[in-house]
C-alpha cells in the first residue's frame, strides 16, 4: 500500500509516523496513542505548548486581512463582536490543526524510533 503524503495525512488527523491511525477519537479528544502503531503523540509534558503558538498564528493569518479594512473605515468598533464570534468558532478548528501541524513538523525535526 503506498503511503498518503504528509499534508492529506496532517488534513485527514492521521497518525505522523505511519500515517493510518486517527490522532484524535473525537473533534475535540485525542488519541494517547497511536491505534495502528502505538506511538505516543504526547512526548513529553508541556508538549503541545507549541501549538498554541500555531494555533494564534493560525488565527492571525485568517483574521488579520480583515483588520485594516475595518480600522480604514471607521468601521472597527462594529465589527470587534463579529470578529470575536467568528474567532470563537474558529477556535476548535484551529486547536485540532495547530496540533497536527506541530505533530508533523516535530515528526520532520526529531523522527519517533
Amino acid at each position: 500500500m503506498q503511503q498518503i503524503s504528509a499534508p492529506a495525512a496532517m488534513a485527514r488527523s492521521l497518525c505522523p509516523k505511519c500515517r493510518e491511525g486517527a490522532v484524535f477519537s473525537s473533534f475535540l479528544k485525542m488519541n494517547k496513542t497511536c491505534p495502528v502503531c502505538g506511538t505516543q503523540f504526547e512526548r513529553e509534558h508541556g508538549y503541545f505548548l507549541m501549538a498554541i503558538f500555531i494555533g494564534y498564528l493560525l488565527n492571525a493569518f485568517v483574521f488579520e486581512p480583515f483588520v485594516p479594512y475595518f480600522y480604514f473605515n471607521d468601521r472597527l468598533g462594529q465589527a470587534v463582536i463579529p470578529l470575536m464570534i467568528a474567532i470563537i468558532i474558529c477556535i476548535p478548528i484551529t486547536f485540532r490543526y495547530s496540533r497536527m501541524v506541530w505533530l508533523y513538523l516535530d515528526q520532520a525535526l526529531d523522527p519517533r524510533q
